[in-house]
């Protein structure tokens, strides 16, 4: 069940309907300011905050496995993650929502999360942080396609041509 507001299905482009489409899950999004950018927009604040959690989540590891191994470092990354967890259990009154579809999909989306993070951990630990934090950071060029092809999510030229950008600076940087 979406929360109000939020991103809905509708029936797919030949007129099935259910989650998913095929292959192809079709959203339909009901917020007016889900693509455009203004500091005003609901998801401005959240990602600035994300932003700041995860420059700050791809710098300590640098420091972490100059003292343990990558894999003993993931190991105390998800007790931290456990402790956050619980206090969005607490937040949620210890209900948190379930759907036949969400559930899976969200538990998948924390073993891929916990993996690259893993993957992350032994990258750091043999390259500079600086540079690994910027060469893992292209997954957002990723998702985009993803979000593309298998969401109906549009892309503008304007946000082609920042793709494009995004991927010349991290070969500037990296170079």
């Amino acid at each position: 069940m979406d929360p109000p507001g939020d991103v809905g299905c509708e029936n797919g482009p030949h007129g099935r309907s259910g989650p998913l489409h095929g292959a192809v899950l079709r959203a339909q999004y009901t917020r007016k300011d889900q693509h455009r950018f203004s500091p005003h927009s609901s998801w401005y604040l959240p990602a600035c905050v994300a932003f700041v959690l995860w420059g700050l989540w791809a710098l300590f590891p640098k420091v972490t496995t100059q003292h343990i191994d990558p894999r003993s470092a993931l190991f105390f990354q998800a007790v931290g993650a456990f402790a956050a967890t619980l206090l969005v259990l607490v937040s949620l009154n210890f209900r948190p929502m379930l759907h036949g579809l969400a559930v899976p999909l969200a538990s998948l989306t924390g073993a891929l999360g916990i993996l690259g993070g893993l993957a992350y951990l032994y990258a750091v630990s043999r390259g500079p942080a600086g540079l690994v934090s910027v060469v893992t950071a292209l997954y957002p060029l990723l998702t985009v396609a993803l979000a593309h092809w298998f969401l109906a999510e549009p892309v503008t030229l304007r946000q082609g041509v920042g793709i494009v950008l995004a991927l010349l600076a991290i070969v500037l940087i990296v170079g």
